[in-house]
């Protein structure tokens, strides 16, 4: 129980620190890249969320769209800092807040087995 806690909080922060990051993007992109990679941190939150309170059977299914998830935020994460969004110290901690998440929802789903 503890685990699923700390994970639904570090992925709040996470949400909380990308809408900074993404709030100093250029305005063409706000409304492109911005959204896209808001709404898959939200979605991994809710997804989160939504683990947390399944049933065993439902939390696996749940916790396997959050990679998904995850993996399609590496790459657009990757093209910002290509497109020089941010710079390399902060793609560097983005990218290992994503990495952190990942391990943990990785650890999560070998409970459940």
């Amino acid at each position: 129980m503890e685990q699923e806690n700390t994970i639904l909080v570090q992925t709040y922060e996470f949400l909380k620190m990308m809408t900074g990051v993404l709030s100093h993007f250029p305005h063409a992109q706000k409304s492109l890249l911005a959204d896209r990679i808001q709404n898959l941190v939200s979605d991994v939150l809710e997804l989160f969320i939504e683990a947390y309170y399944s049933s065993r059977g439902n939390k696996r299914d749940k916790l396997q769209e959050v990679n998904i998830k995850l993996e399609k935020l590496r790459y657009y994460i990757r093209l910002c800092y290509e497109l020089g969004y941010y710079n390399s110290t902060k793609y560097g901690a983005i990218m290992e807040k994503i990495q952190e998440i990942g391990k943990m929802n990785g650890g999560w789903i070998k409970s459940l087995s």
